[in-house]
Order: structure tokens, then sequence, then C-alpha cells
């Protein structure tokens, strides 16, 4: 007898018992939820926009750096700053 179906019904049903209780207590204490949900954007707001700080800061000095070490030889050249070339 195959006991890959059995796990995996065992597998679903064990995986659904958790979403069912949650959606119980949402419906229970919808506030509990909506406070949750809340938090949950908050924390990726804080995150995200964290992230997205210490990376503008980093692009900012690699910028920097970059025309720093270039010496304005990207203008002299006639490069045009989306890759192509200006005038030609």
């Amino acid at each position: 007898m195959d006991n890959v179906g059995l796990d995996a019904d065992i597998l679903a049903r064990a995986s659904g018992a958790p979403s069912i209780v949650f959606a119980l207590l949402i419906v229970l204490w919808p506030g509990a939820g909506l406070l949750t949900m809340a938090l949950w954007v908050g924390a990726y707001a804080l995150l995200f926009g964290g992230a997205f700080l210490v990376l503008g800061l980093r692009l900012r000095s690699w910028d920097k750096q970059r025309k720093e070490n270039a010496g304005g030889a990207s203008a002299s050249l006639g490069a045009d700053p989306v890759g192509g070339m200006a005038n030609g």
C-alpha cells in the first residue's frame, strides 16, 4: 500500500488547520487582526525605508567617488548620460 498519498493528505490538513484557526480569531476579535496587520505594514515600511535610505546614501557616495575619479572626462568626450553619444 502506498503511504505517499496519506502523508500528503495529513500535511495538507496540518497546513490548513492554522489558517482556519487564524480566520476564526479574526472573526471573533477583528480589532486584534486589524492591529496585527497594521503592525506588519508598519514593520515592512520601517525595514524597507531603512534599506532604501542606506542604498541611497551608498549610491550617492558611489556617484560622488565616480565623478571625482573620472575628472569630468565623460563630459569632454560628448557622452550622453543615458549611455548614447550626444551630437553624433
